[in-house]
C-alpha cells in the first residue's frame, strides 16, 4: 500500500466506502460543470442523468473498492477522486470545479500511475473527455484514435489514450 500524499491543497488517501455518497455527488458537478465549449447541455446530462444517480451509488459501491481508488480531500471534503482497474484502464478522474487547476488531477493521476507501475502494470490507458484530453497529452498519453459513443440518444465525442509507465 503506498503513503498517503499531502500536497499544498489536498491529501490524497484511499477511498472508503463511507465516501461513496460525496465521491458520486462530485462526479455529477464535475460532469455538469464543464464548458459548454465542450459538450452540450443535453451531452452533459447523457453522461451523468441524474435520474441514474440511485443506480451509480449501487453500481460503483463494489466497483470503488479496487485497490487503485483514491481521493483528494481538502479539510476533510472530497475534492476529486480518480479510479484505476488492476489492468490499468484509468475509468474515473474528476475534480470538483473549485479545485481545477490546483494540481488536485496531476496528484491523482500520479498516485493512480505509481501504483500500477508498483504492481507491474506497464501501460495504462484512458478513455479522455474532450476536455480532459490536453490533461493526458501534458503527461505523456498518446492518442490511439478518436471515438463516439451514444449515450441516452446522444453522440459524445472522447479519445483513447496510452502511456507506457
Amino acid at each position: 500500500m503506498l503513503p498517503v500524499k499531502k500536497g499544498w491543497i489536498s491529501l490524497i488517501t484511499y477511498y472508503r466506502s463511507a465516501d461513496l455518497a460525496a465521491v458520486v455527488d462530485l462526479f455529477y458537478l464535475a460532469v455538469h460543470a464543464i464548458d459548454s465549449k465542450f459538450y452540450s447541455k443535453d451531452e452533459l446530462e447523457a453522461w451523468a442523468a441524474v435520474d441514474e444517480k440511485k443506480h451509480r451509488m449501487i453500481s460503483w459501491r463494489e466497483k470503488l473498492k479496487a485497490p487503485y481508488t483514491f481521493l483528494a480531500k481538502m479539510d476533510a471534503q472530497v475534492v476529486g477522486f480518480a479510479h484505476s482497474t488492476e489492468t490499468g484502464y484509468l475509468d474515473l478522474l474528476y475534480v470538483h470545479p473549485d479545485y481545477q487547476r490546483r494540481g488536485v488531477a496531476k496528484d491523482l493521476v500520479d498516485m493512480v500511475e505509481k501504483a500500477l507501475a508498483q504492481s507491474g502494470v506497464e501501460k495504462i490507458e484512458t478513455d479522455a473527455s474532450i476536455a480532459a484530453k490536453a490533461f493526458f497529452t501534458a503527461r505523456g498519453y498518446q492518442v490511439v484514435k478518436k471515438q463516439k459513443i451514444v449515450r441516452r440518444n446522444e453522440q459524445l465525442i472522447n479519445y483513447k489514450m496510452i502511456k507506457d509507465l
